[in-house]
């Protein structure tokens, strides 16, 4: 039985996250979270190189490796029969395959059906891509050919001459067709997809809340529309409730290369009315800092809360520049600006304040963010977003939100032995719990579990024997 390798690490201060490294093979690997089971703890999945692991609970005792055909160019998860459980689905060659993760079958391959050609533009390795999607309350397998994309039923039955589509190469684990088409054109057909994980969500319904648009573009496209009109400005979601409601925050960058964000705020009349006002401009000090997906809400007002970053310039003097450049690094300040929704701004003053040593090397990357590997979520189970970031290349820390402030000191630091290239994910791991992160290093995935979830089992169990447990209790408990 094949078990994940677990190397020891350095963690310092609170208890916050169970530390594991888990070795990969190839640089190409791909590491994501997602809900399989049909619990309310989700799943870590690795598909590294021709093996997909999965790791219920994200459990690294509970590995179910899925050793994949040598011909296996794409792979999808998805709930193939409305069960609650997903399935994985995989393109080999031209044979279109299905691995339970759960039940009598977890493991086995089930060929479905066998293409004419094989899709092009599939090579080996095997990445993520939407092949599976939804339509009427049908799951239809949808595969990429010579002027689009043909839909095929689960036992091969072509459904559609190729359509001119767009299907993303994304961990969606949900997707649907849209008819009639809102953004497509008629002779197009229109595919929305869905990676973040709810746990009781009906599956091809989209996100309960609607649309959430976050901020895209960075400092330097923000400075491109300076010049512009508010209305014309990128904008973020004033709520994170309700971020479909119409209200948001425009923002834009002016002043010298240090920045200085410029926000006008959107938002309704009064309660219940159709039209919207904007506000005066507002000025803060300082270049924002983003992430994809939901904005951060750290006082858990239900409004999205403002985080900029700003540095001093060092004195135009040969000494001072040899300094700096001898240290390696160079100091960064983090301001955090919650929202005021009884003045419709965000506070002038800062709800805790960071100083980070940033690489500057980091200055003069392409990176859209001089703070490394930002994650604002709620890490320990409070309701209140934290705040967790890149304090050097081999080092992580995560400060909590605490007293209407961000603490002045990290709750928890990792200090790796290698160093940190890349944020792998962020995603909360149970309905109410808090998050965990998947940093990922040139040799493995460090996966940081959240600790308030179910621990190791002292004893290890089969995967196999554990996946159909799993099952059974899920039957049983099913209402």
């Amino acid at each position: 039985m094949m078990a994940a390798v677990l190397f020891s690490c350095l963690v310092v201060a609170a208890p916050l996250f169970d530390v594991h490294t888990i070795p990969l093979s190839v640089p190409e690997a791909r590491t994501f979270i997602a809900g399989a089971d049909g619990d309310d703890v989700a799943d870590l999945f690795v598909l590294d190189g021709s093996t997909l692991k999965f790791f219920d609970d994200g459990l690294v005792s509970a590995m179910l490796p899925i050793e994949l055909p040598p011909e296996t160019t794409a792979v999808d998860l998805f709930d193939l029969d409305n069960d609650g459980f997903l399935e994985v689905i995989v393109l080999s060659g031209k044979d279109v395959v299905r691995y339970a993760l759960v039940g009598e079958s977890a493991g086995q391959a089930q060929t479905l059906f066998r293409l004419a050609a094989h899709p092009p533009g599939f090579h080996a390795p095997p990445f993520l891509h939407v092949m599976c999607l939804r339509e009427d309350g049908r799951v239809q397998v949808a595969i990429p050919e010579p002027g689009g994309v043909a839909r095929y039923a689960l036992d091969g039955t072509r459904l559609s001459s190729p359509a001119s589509a767009a299907v993303a190469a994304a961990p969606s684990f949900d997707a649907w067709v849209v008819s009639p088409s809102s953004l497509a054109p008629g002779d197009a057909m229109e595919i929305r997809f869905e990676h973040a994980w709810q746990p009781g969500r009906i599956p091809g319904t989209g996100p309960e809340t609607g649309a959430s648009p976050s901020l895209s573009a960075g400092p330097y496209r923000l400075r491109d529309v300076a010049q512009a009109s508010p209305e014309q400005w990128p904008w973020f979601a004033l709520s994170t409730a309700s971020p479909a409601s119409g209200e948001r925050a425009h923002l834009a960058v002016q002043g010298a290369e240090t920045g200085e964000t410029h926000i006008v705020v959107r938002r309704r009349n009064q309660a219940g009315d159709a039209d919207f006002r904007l506000g005066p401009v507002r000025r803060y000090p300082g270049l924002p800092l983003w992430q994809s997906g939901l904005p951060p809400d750290f006082n858990g007002d239900g409004f999205t809360d403002l985080v900029l970053w700003r540095t001093q310039k060092p004195a135009p003097t040969i000494n001072a520049l040899s300094r700096a450049l001898s240290a390696g690094s160079w100091p960064v300040d983090v301001s955090l600006h919650v929202f005021d929704p009884a003045a419709s701004s965000f506070s002038p003053h800062s709800a805790g304040g960071l100083r980070i040593q940033t690489p500057i090397a980091r200055f003069f990357s392409a990176a859209p963010d001089v703070v490394a590997h930002v994650a604002m979520m709620d890490f320990n189970g409070d309701g209140f977003d934290d705040f967790g970031c890149a304090t050097s290349p081999n080092s992580y820390a995560v400060w909590l939100w605490s007293d209407e402030a961000l603490a002045k000191t990290p709750a928890f630091v990792y200090e790796s032995p290698e160093p940190i290239v890349a944020l792998a994910f962020r995603e909360p791991l149970s309905r109410d719990g808090a998050a965990a992160l998947g940093l990922r290093t040139a040799t493995g995935l460090v996966f940081l579990r959240p600790v308030g979830l179910a621990q190791e089992p002292a004893a290890q169990e089969d995967p196999v024997v554990r996946a159909r447990i799993r099952y059974l209790r899920g039957l049983v408990e099913a209402p």
